[in-house]
C-alpha cells in the first residue's frame, strides 16, 4: 500500500506485516500505542528517528 511519511509526508511503501521493509530493521524504537501512532515513516525519518533514540540512550546512561 502506498501511504505518505508521517513525518515529511514522502511517499512511501507500506506493506503493514512481517513483510514490510521497515521489519528487517533491528527494534531499536518501541512501537507507539496504538492511539499515540502516527503512522508509518520513511527509510530517512525512521533513521532520523533511530539516531535521536540512540543519542537519548547514550544520555541516560549512568557514568562509571
Amino acid at each position: 500500500m502506498e501511504t505518505r511519511c508521517a513525518r515529511c509526508n514522502a511517499p512511501l511503501e507500506c506493506l503493514a506485516s512481517a513483510d514490510c521493509w521497515c521489519m528487517k530493521l533491528p527494534p531499536e524504537l518501541p512501537v507507539p500505542p496504538e492511539n499515540l501512532n502516527s503512522g508509518c515513516l520513511c527509510p530517512a525519518c525512521l533513521a532520523a528517528a533511530f539516531e535521536v533514540n540512540k543519542i537519548h540512550k547514550l544520555q541516560q546512561k549512568p557514568e562509571t
